[in-house]
């Protein structure tokens, strides 16, 4: 069963980086990615 939290938790982690990119319309998602937007 720890296999399936750690599935569950990286894909709540994926979800909620979409969620900051699409919805929250941040730069989270580019943060993490290592890009910065200046450039």
């Amino acid at each position: 069963w720890v296999t399936w939290v750690i599935v569950g938790l990286a894909s709540l982690h994926g979800v909620a980086a979409l969620k900051h990119h699409f919805v929250d319309r941040d730069d989270t998602l580019r943060r993490m990615l290592g890009r910065s937007g200046n450039h």
